[in-house]
């Protein structure tokens, strides 16, 4: 891991993301501690998103990271020494997806304000877990996910699922003049027939153009979890993360 750039991405990703939003988040889902940790759900967030900018990084590497960032950047106070892997282990597990669902969910809908209508998208419908079509807890088959065409800057994600109807609701969100469908699978297959998605496709968006881009093929990188729902959870940061450079390059170029 490199330090100065780790330090200086964490850093505008705290300013952007603040503990105080992240902890409504967590409010809202009811997942307030009952007793005081030294790892709360809110901080978990933070571990998780910093996990997703250093693929690759051990635990004790990215606490370290996020204990040196935070109180710098937002002065709060973290009362203990970094936590050890097995108590972020442990946190993550309380944690679950939820949050970060609702913080993915929070950013796509950032991305998509600023897309301009009449654009060109990629709906593509992704495994949220490695080499399996098995359900994760409390997630379906996998997840939606619109890209802008040609860049495929990152524009929305939606995670309840991978029915045609949500990408709909996504395409219809972006105002999108033309859609190109993809298939990404975590085992390698050379071809499926899309003719049913293509038809519902076209009878539910009678004014965009659709193509078929095809099949897929690969999960995240650098993700070493075999736990589902910790495999889920680092997609979600991931998500988040590609969501906020997507924002911040949107509103910085004319």
């Amino acid at each position: 891991m490199n330090e100065p750039s780790a330090t200086l991405a964490l850093a505008a990703v705290v300013r952007r993301l603040p503990p105080d939003g992240l902890r409504s988040i967590v409010d809202s889902l009811a997942r307030g501690e009952l007793r005081s940790r030294a790892l709360p759900a809110w901080l978990t967030m933070y571990v998780v998103l910093a996990m997703a900018l250093n693929p690759g990084a051990s635990y004790s590497q990215v606490t370290a990271l996020v204990w040196r960032v935070l109180p710098r950047v937002v002065r709060c106070h973290l009362r203990d020494a970094p936590p050890t892997p097995a108590a972020v282990v442990r946190a993550r597990a309380r944690l679950g997806v939820e949050p970060l669902q609702c913080l993915v969910h929070q950013l796509s809908l950032e991305a998509l304000e600023l897309y301009p209508p009449n654009e060109a998208v990629v709906l593509e419908r992704v495994p949220l877990q490695r080499g399996s079509t098995a359900s994760p807890p409390r997630l379906e088959q996998g997840s939606l996910w619109v890209l802008r065409a040609g860049d495929g800057d990152l524009l929305a994600v939606d995670l309840q699922g991978d029915s045609i109807r949500a990408g709909v609701a996504l395409v219809q969100r972006a105002s999108a003049a033309s859609l190109q469908f993809r298939e990404v699978t975590a085992r390698r297959r050379t071809h499926r027939d899309a003719g049913g998605v293509l038809e519902q496709l076209h009878a539910a968006l009678p004014g965009v153009t659709i193509e078929d881009a095809g099949v897929g093929h690969g999960t995240p990188e650098g993700i070493a979890s075999r736990n589902p729902e910790l495999f889920a959870q680092e997609v979600l940061a991931r998500a988040c993360i590609e969501l906020l450079i997507s924002t911040e390059m949107s509103r910085a170029l004319p």
